[in-house]
């Protein structure tokens, strides 16, 4: 890490764990209080404004909420600030109940008698004030402000998950973690994205020049990937640096020629540019083999499976091989190199060539469709909560999608580690949060709850 590069705790409430721990590794932090006059908050924006600045922990209270929908003094500020927070790295952590709202049956404190609280206790007090959950309108008025700056929300329950969050941050941060993802043992591709992976990791190192280490673990369920970098290379690079390496490859398949002019233009010596193309040009080609190969095996594989429900289910059906052989092709991705590293989102409805009719009744044709699904994913082993969970991700996730679907499986693989578990539980509760208004509200609460008794920090 930068000599020069700092942390800036905002608020933080976690018992100095977060200050300890960056003293420990020598990282240099300043502590800001946004419980302050308008002032202050000009100095923190000129802070996160700062080039030497790394990153930022805070921790957004009720009381906070109403001060920044309440006060006219630090409106012009706050809008500032919090564009400012958004450009950086930021862990921004809030209790459970502060996102949820204020319930409806909560008594207004301007009505009650102010004799009532003559005999209460501090821990009474504070739990009156302090806790006190912001009223609707104030909650979405902060929450537009901070989705309109870009910063995000990470929602907490108990003070361990608070320290937890914020030690996995700083850890991340202060080894450059420049993205991690989840891959579920059977998805469709699997093998061939830990080849692609090891060959964009050459392809930074090699023709990029950037410093990054490669890294993950493996599980009975799936495998972690982490790419871990210098501090010239950032993590929101990493969608254009990919987008880069893919172009690249389809160049050496389909123009050496033109890809070794385009690392002469890097700088790179002609000898060195005709090795890695020739190179890179046969790994693509048979990766490319292998993913056309993989996807006629599965999707034999999954119409001889069909083809054997449909007998266990009902005769008579109607449905014909022709008619297995569209679904099962509708619904099984395309072999491409992108589609081996990114995500396989569910697909909510087959999508037949013109003329195909299925006779079939829906419930059935639900469950096969089901089935295809769960065997492209690697699936089948979780449960149904979590299949709902994925659904909402592939409907609303847009440019997060891929993160909170690995979020999904960390959170269900027992064996993930701890501290990913629980970061990733923190993301699904904020992506269920955010979508309050819009998905049925019973649904996401059982959602909500369920995610909530993964881990019982």
């Amino acid at each position: 890490m930068n000599e020069k590069s700092s942390f800036l705790l905002i608020g933080t409430d976690d018992r100095e764990f977060s200050a300890n721990k960056l003293k420990v590794a020598g990282i240099p932090y300043t502590r800001k209080t946004l419980y302050s006059l308008p002032n202050n908050w000009e100095k923190i924006t000129q802070i996160l404004e700062d080039p030497a600045l790394t990153a930022v922990i805070g921790k957004l209270t009720p009381n906070l909420f109403r001060l920044i929908a309440g006060s006219e003094q630090h409106a012009s500020v706050a809008s500032r600030l919090f564009e400012a927070l958004g450009k950086r790295p930021h862990l921004i952590l809030v209790h459970t109940s502060v996102l949820e709202g204020a319930s409806d049956d909560e008594s207004n404190p301007e009505d009650e008698d102010e004799d009532s609280h003559a005999y209460e206790t501090y821990i009474e007090w504070i739990q009156r004030t302090v806790l006190v959950p912001p009223s609707e309108e104030v909650r979405r008025t902060v929450l537009a402000l901070l989705d309109e700056k870009n910063v995000s929300l990470t929602p907490y329950n108990t003070n361990a998950e608070m320290s937890t969050l914020a030690g996995a941050f700083i850890d991340d941060n202060e080894s450059n973690l420049l993205f991690r993802v989840y891959v579920p043992k059977g998805r469709l591709y699997a093998a061939e994205a830990d080849r692609l992976l090891a060959l964009f990791h050459d392809w930074l190192t090699q023709v990029g020049r950037h410093s990054v280490r490669q890294d993950g673990y493996s599980t009975a369920a799936g495998r972690v990937y982490e790419f871990f970098g210098g501090e010239n290379l950032l993590p929101q690079e990493m969608s254009q640096q990919f987008r880069d390496f893919s172009d690249f490859l389809d160049l050496c398949a389909s123009d050496p020629d033109a890809a070794e002019d385009e690392l002469s233009t890097r700088g790179m010596a002609r000898t060195s540019a005709s090795d890695i193309v020739t190179r890179y040009g046969r790994s693509v080609r048979r990766i490319n083999t292998d993913l056309r190969h993989e996807r006629e095996s599965r999707m034999l594989s999954i119409r001889h499976r069909l083809e054997s429900e449909l007998l266990d289910i009902s005769e008579g059906t109607g449905i014909t091989s022709p008619d297995i052989d569209a679904m099962v092709n509708s619904l099984t991705p395309t072999a491409s190199v992108f589609n081996a590293f990114g995500a396989a989102p569910p697909v909510p409805s087959p999508r037949l060539p013109p003329g195909t009719t299925i006779n079939i009744n829906q419930q059935i044709f639900q469950d096969l469709q089901g089935t295809v699904i769960q065997s492209v994913q690697g699936t089948v082993h979780l449960g149904v909560e979590a299949e709902e969970l994925l659904k909402l991700v592939a409907i609303h996730g847009g440019d997060e999608s891929g993160a909170l679907e690995s979020a999904v499986h960390e959170l269900e693989d027992p064996d993930a580690r701890q501290a990913e578990r629980l970061g990733a539980k923190a993301k699904i509760s904020a992506f269920l949060l955010r979508l309050r208004g819009t998905v049925e509200a019973a649904g996401l609460a059982a959602l909500q709850k369920y995610v909530e008794s993964k881990l019982g920090v």
